[in-house]
Formats: structure tokens, C-alpha cells, sequence
């Protein structure tokens, strides 16, 4: 079975923005240090890659299959046992109040990587929008916080299977 995540306003409007601001720096810093063409394009190259990079790990959708949780990624799937799965819940957008971020992206193609806050503790995240927020407890107890756009089918499903 296949649960679609899609992108909210925010995340298309930081997208957007950092998108543009990244295409338009290699201009402005070539034209900013015209005797140093190497360390402009060298900059320039990083802050491309580092854009390609959110788009290749950001999640596109999230499949069960074969007894498994399969998050899809432009590169890399991301696969968790069913059996590995203690829990599944859907959980408020308060829940998340001052999540910080360990190391992640923010707001790029989407929210993921290692966050944390008091109230859920550490969490890997693979989310593409702040709400329709589903928390997975696995039994060795890592959380991981996902955005699928139907979120109560999406964990009725997976609490079918985990608890049959």
C-alpha cells in the first residue's frame, strides 16, 4: 500500500526561496570577486550541491511492503521492519513546540534528520510538511516522525499489522 506526503506552504516557500537566493549567488559572487574566479566557483559549487543533496534525501512517499515500512527518497529508501515497530500515533503539532534540530534540514524539500525535544526526546525525521505528523516507536525505543497526507489510514494500517 502506497501513502503519498506532499509538501505545505511552508515547505514550498523555503524551497522556493533558497532555490532562487542559491541561483542567483554564483552571479552575485563572481561579479562581487572577479580577480578570485576559483573560490567563487568553488562556493558557488558547494552551495548547489549542498541544495541537490536536501532533493535527493527528502521523502517522496512511504510504502508497506513485504513486512515492511519502505520511505522513498529520490536516493537511498529508508526500510523499517514491521515487526521492529512497537507503535504507531498520530500526534499534535503541539507536541512539536520547540523541537530543535540535531542535524537536518529544516524547511528544504521537506524536515528531515535528527531532531529533538523534552516532550517525544530524539527523533529521526522524515517529513515533508509540519502537520499530519505520525510518530512510530520502535521496540529497541528510536521514534520516527513521518508526514503521510492520510494520516489516520496510514496508522490504521500500520497498527493492523503490528498488532493483528
Amino acid at each position: 500500500m502506497i501513502f503519498k506526503t506532499s509538501f505545505d506552504g511552508l515547505t514550498k516557500l523555503i524551497t522556493v526561496v533558497v532555490g532562487v537566493v542559491l541561483a542567483a549567488t554564483p552571479y552575485q559572487i563572481i561579479k562581487a570577486y572577479p580577480h578570485n574566479l576559483g573560490g567563487a566557483i568553488a562556493g558557488s559549487f558547494f552551495l548547489v550541491v549542498t541544495f541537490l543533496l536536501c532533493w535527493l534525501f527528502h521523502s517522496s512517499k512511504y510504502s508497506i511492503h513485504n513486512g515492511s515500512l519502505i520511505i522513498h527518497r529520490p536516493i537511498h529508501n529508508v526500510s523499517v521492519a514491521i515487526s521492529e515497530i512497537k507503535s504507531a500515533e498520530p500526534i499534535g503539532n503541539l507536541d512539536l513546540i520547540l523541537t530543535l534540530r540535531a542535524f537536518g534540514v529544516g524547511g528544504v524539500f521537506g524536515y528531515f534528520g535528527k531532531f529533538y525535544n523534552s516532550k517525544v526526546g530524539r527523533m529521526t525525521w522524515y517529513a515533508t510538511r509540519r502537520n499530519n505528523v505520525v510518530l512510530l516507536t520502535t521496540k529497541d525505543s528510536k521514534k520516527i516522525l513521518l508526514t503521510p497526507d492520510a494520516p489516520i489510514e496510514f496508522v490504521n494500517e500500520l497498527n493492523h499489522l503490528i498488532h493483528p
